[in-house]
């Protein structure tokens, strides 16, 4: 009797393990990455980029960047140039190749507000999130993402790292 009851709890929590673990995959995300910025200064004709891998699945996307400052950022914004190259699956049955599309925007990054607050999150070092844009891709699609900053000073410090994340919408 009591090997069975063991078998039947290890068979239960086994299968709660598997579920919590399905779950925890039902995110969506599927590229997060940060890039580090030289502790100098970040300059203006500094580029960086990102290349995310062919993605999985037909659906929309969401990509978003996250910013981390120090106390040492001057300024109350940053503004970014986002590009985006998607490239899509060559197909095994045609010769012809896509172009890739572009997806092209200047970004706003409030982070400060008008009284001096922090619109981040932390103590030294500031989380910021920002939404870019939310786009189709077929199943096999790749992107090439090149960020750099758009700012009247050449070099930019206190900027520590700069991250992309795209998720699959689930709706």
């Amino acid at each position: 009797m009591k090997l069975r009851r063991s078998k039947a709890l290890t068979v239960v929590l086994s299968m709660l393990f598997a579920a919590w673990t399905a779950m925890a995959c039902v995110g969506g995300k599927v590229f997060d990455e940060y890039e580090q910025i030289p502790v100098e200064g970040w300059d203006k004709t500094d580029t960086l980029t990102f290349s995310v891998p062919a993605v999985a699945a037909d659906g929309v996307y969401n990509l978003a960047l996250g910013l981390r400052t120090t106390g040492d950022y001057p300024f109350m914004s940053l503004t970014l140039l986002f590009e985006a190259n998607i490239i899509a699956k060559k197909s095994e049955n045609s010769s012809v190749v896509k172009a890739p599309e572009r997806l092209s925007r200047t970004l706003s990054c409030p982070l400060v507000s008008s009284r001096g607050r922090s619109q981040g999150q932390g103590v030294s070092l500031y989380q910021y999130n920002f939404h870019v844009a939310t786009i189709s891709l077929r199943e096999g699609d790749s992107l090439q993402v090149n960020i750099r900053h758009n700012m009247k000073r050449e070099m930019l410090p206190g900027l520590s790292d700069l991250g992309l994340s795209i998720t699959r919408n689930r709706h």
